[in-house]
């Protein structure tokens, strides 16, 4: 495990803490570094935390926090809330790869991406209903417009080179609703509409089966969603799992065809291809040309030697 995986990894238990606090309403203080990275999540003691509270409110402290492991066994029903941190740390977005929904050329990964990125967790709902239910995120209705608005704003359209319309974010979800994937769909939880975004399923010992899905850390797909195509996008997640070395847990450079992305993306046209990889190389990807000879057989039934190129590939960590 590199570095910023290991940093990656605490930061995302460091979330999982702060959410299991705001779940069972536990008085918390979240310590963080000037880049926004939390340090620390520690328990308020309520003596504490009014000794923090400004006088002239203390008269609106009107309940006494109970420790964490009395809430958790006598839990109260939690609502539905959004994790309003003023700084996002670094973790790493899952991206779904299932190969019916990225062939469909009407999916947007640069209006799916940005879904991704403003989502929230699912650590309420595996409380509440079990560990089956992760493999999801999910968008609450009434933030939805807020989300378009964002998306917009941070997503630069590659023709006019210039920020989308909200119209046309909000055309794309219309798109991703009529799909009637699991990926994207609408549901309601205690009377609150939500967007589900479902990226894989766990079994009951929260271990992640089968998926159909990458995971790309928030500050690389901020950069794609923000000024790189679709295409492009769905090219490097595929690239992403092609040179996975899941022996070895680390990417390994790959021999990937033309032919076998053009397959994966529904894209017939190797020059198209050939863009987005040329956009992609020297900051998401590597890109080596091997050229060999080879005999082969003519239509003649005569050998004869021909020369033939060989892309490899890799990714690129920092």
């Amino acid at each position: 495990m590199t570095t910023d995986q290991r940093i990656i990894e605490r930061q995302n238990e460091f979330l999982k803490k702060i959410e299991i606090y705001k779940l069972h309403n536990v008085h918390h203080k979240v310590t963080r570094d000037k880049f926004g990275n939390i340090l620390a999540v520690e328990e308020v003691e309520e003596v504490e935390r009014q000794q923090t509270i400004n006088p002239f409110m203390a008269g609106f402290v009107s309940k006494v926090t109970k420790p964490l492991e009395q809430q958790l066994e006598e839990p109260d029903e939690p609502e539905l809330e959004e994790e309003t941190e003023e700084f996002a740390p670094i973790w790493e977005v899952p991206i779904p790869t299932r190969k019916e929904f990225i062939r469909n050329k009407a999916v947007d990964y640069r209006i799916l991406g940005g879904l991704m990125l403003r989502s929230n967790s699912n650590a309420q709902f595996d409380f509440i209903e079990g560990m089956n239910n992760r493999g999801r995120r999910y968008i609450m209705g009434h933030k939805m417009d807020k989300v378009i608005e964002e998306i917009a704003q941070s997503t630069i359209n590659p023709k006019t080179k210039k920020p989308l319309t909200k119209s046309a974010v909000s055309k794309h979800i219309r798109t991703l609703k009529k799909l009637g994937a699991r990926e994207f769909s609408i549901a309601t939880w205690n009377d609150k509409l939500y967007y589900d975004l479902q990226f894989g399923e766990v079994d009951e010992n929260g271990k992640l089966q089968g998926g159909d899905f990458v995971t790309i850390s928030s500050n690389r797909l901020k950069d794609l969603t923000n000024a790189y195509s679709s295409l492009s996008i769905k090219i490097y997640t595929i690239m992403l799992w092609k040179c996975w070395d899941n022996k070895n847990q680390c990417y390994k450079e790959t021999q990937i065809p033309y032919e076998a992305l053009m397959q994966e993306t529904g894209i017939n046209d190797k020059t198209v291809i050939h863009s987005c990889i040329w956009a992609l190389e020297n900051k998401f990807i590597t890109v080596r040309k091997e050229k060999r000879r080879e005999h082969i057989l003519d239509k003649t039934g005569e050998v004869r030697s021909v020369i033939r190129a060989y892309n490899y590939y890799n990714i690129i960590e920092y």
